[in-house]
């Protein structure tokens, strides 16, 4: 197929020309929907054509979220399409919190609730099938199974027309109380986790604590046998205590009563020792 334009250019030769050349090294760096610089958390598709988040974001959304009769294929829920060569890929895009986006089903978060009511409200996903409902009626304390044979798969059970309704509530509700569940067993899973760090933390703490002490013990057991390689005798009583918080070391008492100790430990030196008389005295 040839359409020629003024200069005799075939359209079509040139467009398929420029669809084949690769893109632009400088494209690498730049939004290809707003042309600006790329920014940070910046999206590279599987096509490798790069995007701002918050332009592909609301581009997605447009096209994910708005009916358009021109396009011939709905996307599922799991797929994303590029919007610069349209390449369909099923991988949906991060969420970041910093970026203030909701999270959105189909675009940058996927929902097994919001999914299974897609497929619930799309026949072509939910065939009507031949099998019997089992939805059962209540009359007095009897049971009476619905006698409806066209039925269709509501989760992992077959309900017909008139009670598929029943069946999605039933099968959101148990999806629901997953979910509440999931989340508590998370909360107590981080709870348990947190109290372990805790307790990690606090051993760790007293084992510094011992650390720290024995340290203590081993500098001042140091010090002291240097000081006995190198005794300095201090001015005053030279006694050495033997008891007390100052036990070991010099009573250094500034008032000298004889033999370079004080009062009191010259009388506990003499207090036992036996008293001398003297000649005189006896005669």
């Amino acid at each position: 197929m040839s359409y020629i334009i003024e200069g005799g250019i075939n359209f079509y030769d040139e467009l398929y020309k420029s669809l084949d050349e690769s893109p632009n090294k400088d494209s690498n760096s730049v939004c290809l929907i707003t042309g600006l610089p790329l920014t940070e958390n910046f999206v590279t598709m599987e096509c490798k054509h790069t995007f701002n988040y918050i332009p592909l974001f609301n581009d997605i959304c447009n096209h994910k979220k708005k009916y358009n009769s021109m396009e011939r294929k709905m996307l599922k829920s799991t797929e994303i399409r590029c919007p610069y060569c349209r390449h369909v890929q099923t991988t949906l895009l991060p969420y970041y919190e910093n970026m203030n986006v909701k999270q959105i089903h189909g675009v940058n978060y996927f929902s097994e609730t919001a999914n299974i009511l897609n497929s619930l409200s799309d026949p072509s996903i939910s065939p009507y099938l031949v099998g019997e409902c089992c939805y059962k009626y209540k009359s007095g304390d009897q049971l009476i199974p619905c006698s409806n044979t066209k039925v269709t798969l509501v989760g992992e059970k077959l309900y017909c027309i008139g009670h598929r309704y029943l069946g999605k509530v039933a099968l959101i509700k148990e999806i629901k109380l997953k979910e509440k569940m999931d989340i508590k067993q998370k909360m107590m899973l981080a709870k348990q986790k947190l109290a372990e760090e805790k307790l990690l933390a606090k051993e760790e703490a007293i084992k510094q604590k011992q650390l720290l002490k024995q340290n203590k013990i081993n500098s001042i057991e140091k010090i002291k046998v240097d000081l006995g390689l190198a005794v300095v005798a201090l001015p005053g009583c030279q006694q050495i205590l033997t008891s007390g918080k100052n036990k070991g070391a010099q009573c250094c008492c500034l008032k000298i009563h004889t033999n370079n100790m004080c009062l009191r430990h010259h009388n506990l030196l003499n207090k036992h020792m036996p008293v001398v008389e003297s000649i005189g005295e006896k005669i």
